[in-house]
């Protein structure tokens, strides 16, 4: 085995390039105060600037860093100097303690440190932008995308759609424009008079006009997916008949948008035209299955957004009341201090001792596919174990904590705390108003992602990366995932509502749809990059996503957990499962929210179904109820967040589940809320205007026997006594000090009570204004 003692010439010279090796012998002279810290070496060596350099030598080989800018074939030369010198003078290292580790599979490890609570930088997007704002944003996009236009153009334009446009300022004739491809009707009528072949490349370019590219390839594949096209040859000929309908926009038109489509090659249908287009897939999708047709081996889901409005405002005052910690992260292996391609990723040990075994001389520039496992749950065990309750199962929970910190509601870092600025605006909303703002939350996440919980089911699909892939982080992976996502939500926003599908009916056209799982990225020299530094295999091989059972066990199987998932957990979804598999399907609202038609869902009847096939509700004629020992049971989802943060200045929570929470009056919560300003009659008001019950006599009783003992005794402390010579000085003093904002209480005239740390600042102030106070 490898060892600093035995380390030879023969065992370096392969990790540099001929040039950087022969460097390296001329900078051993300017090495400085070299160190060995048991399989560690560590000096800085002089070149251009002072650089840190550190070597580390182990069972799976040799690792180096150096904080030069070195980025070519091998290591640097100040690495190479280090490695010349130890082998040349070991006697010239200082010898220091070796630091403490610690070996997981005989791959050597350290802990990871958990960041402490940090609030966002800033308030989320949900809070910080109205409907309103929305709305008049796409309205924006969609008037610079006319604009854009000539007016020759717009008349075009009018001319086919049959509309008279009157006036010549080309500002007049946008308004008219956009007024007209703003209305639903209008728009359905322009599309249903389309030819079917130019209704069929419509749909396919609608599907993948989603924020990534456009490009001819995928719109032909995806529009013959349905039928042959004969009338034109080139695809190119249908999407120009379509722009000049107003039904989509040229190419070039993307660089108005944010971010723009960079590097489309043609036409495109953007959001905020795609906003007002009927459900393009409902001649497609021919399926009428009807719950009939279900059989005994079939299971029925049906949605209930008030499920996770619930669930979050129960996870809300239980992190309050008692945070939870997240997971120990995974110890992290010491190579990734010197090779950057291995920090942030998760790993398996006995794979990576495994490939080091393989390449002991594994160095920058040489790559080995490496197993991405999916991450472990967020919070610890003992957190999952008491919030199971709230939660369908451990996936549907970690979902919960990933949303709720995309929404801002939680602060990042351990133990997990509620963000009281966005909570407490959250809570203040309708139920109605926080559903949405969670499937809005959803829509944007990118730090969570569906396939996680498909590899957790299938072992045999993992995701592979390439250790040599510098560059490639697992945000990017992550992206990537959002936008396949992406593609699959606007794929089932323009399906129908309130009707079920067979999901077997849907496949084809998806299948078409999303074959690529890479999407294509732009560089910056705006080259169209096709990279496969990370792929999903099925047990060991590579999927291929143009085969029909490869694709089910990838984009197929993401679909699914898409549907399983948080469309049924956001309440959008009702399912009809046979055992794993999705068979069918029904959607409730996914295209309102998508399409930003509405700010939010009114889903009374929907709830009222839930409620009916769910006889564990709580009940709505009881939302609040006092029991014995001043405990107040209460169904968090029926009190406002105004009745909530009544409760919470007068009680804990001791108990809670799904529908109910039990608070508690508490002795030390009232005695707080007291010192804060707060007195007997206010609270006694709040409880009036805030929550649906009055006050019941034993609860208002206890509090007026806390309030009678609260204040006759009161100890200060770090307090200073004033006395005054006169009867007149105190006012005087307040006038010409900031005496008043000191004062803690006045017990005469002339004896006053401050703050003693506010001593310092008033001698100041009155000794500049001519008095000469006596210190006692």
């Amino acid at each position: 085995m490898l060892t600093l003692e035995t380390l030879s010439v023969r065992d370096i010279s392969g990790l540099f390039s001929k040039s950087a090796f022969s460097k390296a012998r001329s900078y051993k002279s300017r090495i400085i105060s070299p160190v060995r810290k048991g399989n560690r070496l560590t000096a800085t060596v002089m070149g251009r600037r002072m650089y840190k350099v550190e070597v580390m030598v182990d069972a799976l080989g040799i690792h180096a860093a150096c904080t030069c800018s070195y980025e070519w074939t091998g290591h640097c030369k100040h690495i190479g100097a280090l490695l010349l010198y130890w082998i040349e003078s070991p006697h010239l290292f200082r010898t220091e303690p070796a630091e403490e580790t610690q070996a997981i599979a005989g791959l050597e490890v350290f802990d990871a440190e958990i960041a402490p609570p940090t609030a966002p930088k800033a308030l989320p997007v949900w809070l910080n932008e109205s409907f309103a704002d929305r709305q008049a944003r796409t309205q924006g996009n969609l008037t610079r995308l006319l604009e854009m236009h000539t007016i020759a153009t717009l008349r075009q334009i009018a001319a086919q759609r049959g509309w008279r446009l009157s006036g010549t300022r080309k500002a007049d004739l946008v308004a008219q424009v956009l007024e007209q491809i703003t209305s639903v009707g209008e728009t359905a009528k322009a599309i249903y008079s389309l030819d079917q072949e130019h209704q069929q490349v419509l749909r396919a370019l609608a599907l993948h006009s989603s924020g990534d590219l456009a490009h001819k390839q995928d719109v032909k594949r995806t529009a013959q997916c349905e039928a042959p096209l004969h009338a034109h040859q080139k695809i190119g000929t249908y999407t120009h008949h379509l722009s000049e309908a107003g039904l989509a926009f040229p190419p070039d038109f993307g660089q108005v948008l944010i971010p723009p489509l960079t590097g489309a090659n043609m036409d495109f249908v953007p959001f905020a035209l795609a906003q007002y287009f009927p459900p393009l897939l409902e001649t497609v999708v021919h399926s009428s299955w009807e719950m009939e047709r279900s059989d005994a081996t079939h299971v029925v889901q049906m949605a209930d957004p008030l499920a996770i409005v619930r669930a979050v405002q129960n996870l809300l005052l239980l992190f309050e009341q008692e945070p939870p910690r997240l997971r120990p992260p995974q110890p992290r292996p010491f190579i990734e201090k010197y090779q950057p391609g291995w920090r942030e990723w998760t790993y398996i040990p006995d794979e990576v001792v495994r490939l080091f075994a393989q390449k002991p001389d594994n160095a920058p520039g040489q790559s080995v596919a490496l197993t991405v496992p999916p991450p472990a749950y967020a919070l610890e065990e003992k957190a999952m174990q008491r919030l199971q309750s709230l939660g369908k199962e451990p996936a549907h929970l970690d979902f919960l904590y990933a949303l709720m910190v995309t929404a801002g509601l939680l602060q990042t870092g351990s133990p997990v705390m509620p963000w009281p600025q966005a909570r407490d605006e959250y809570l203040t909303r309708s139920a109605e108003r926080q559903h949405a703002a969670l499937v809005r939350t959803y829509l944007r996440m990118n730090r969570w992602t569906e396939l996680w919980e498909v590899q957790r089911r299938s072992p045999d699909l993992q995701l592979k990366r390439q250790s040599g892939s510098i560059y490639l982080k697992p945000q990017t992976i992550l992206d990537s995932l959002a936008q396949l996502r992406h593609q699959i939500l606007r794929f089932l926003a323009y399906l129908p509502d309130n009707r079920w599908v067979q999901t077997e009916d849907v496949i084809p056209l998806l299948q078409s749809l999303t074959t690529q799982i890479h999407p294509r990225t732009v560089s910056a020299y705006g080259l169209v990059m096709h990279a496969k530094s990370w792929t999903l295999t099925w047990r060991g091989k590579e999927l291929n996503e143009k085969n029909h059972e490869d694709w089910r066990h990838g984009q197929g199987a993401f679909f699914a957990a898409v549907l399983r998932g948080p469309l049924y957990w956001l309440g959008l979804a009702d399912l009809v499962l046979a055992g794993d598999d999705v068979h069918a399907f029904r959607l409730h609202g996914l295209a309102d929210l998508y399409w930003e038609r509405v700010d939010a869902l009114v889903f009374a009847e929907m709830v009222a179904d839930a409620a009916a096939e769910n006889q564990s509700a709580p009940d709505k004629e009881t939302p609040l109820s006092v029991g014995k020992a001043g405990r107040i049971r209460v169904d968090p989802g029926a009190i406002s967040a105004a009745g909530h943060n009544l409760l919470r200045r007068m009680a804990r929570v001791v108990s809670s589940m799904v529908g109910l929470f039990v608070y508690r009056l508490d002795l030390d919560v009232v005695y707080k809320t007291f010192e804060s300003g707060l007195t007997l009659d206010d609270l006694v008001e709040s409880w009036q205007t805030s929550l649906p019950v009055p006050m019941p006599p034993s609860v208002r009783s206890q509090l007026e026997e806390w309030w009678r003992l609260y204040g006759q005794v009161r100890i200060y402390r770090k307090a200073t006594l004033i006395e005054f010579g006169d009867d007149f000085a105190l006012t005087e003093m307040k006038t010409v000090t900031s005496l008043d904002k000191a004062i803690v209480a006045e017990l005469s005239p002339r004896l006053v009570l401050i703050d003693g740390d506010a001593v310092a600042g008033l001698v100041a102030q009155l000794e500049k204004a001519g008095y000469t106070p006596k210190l006692n």
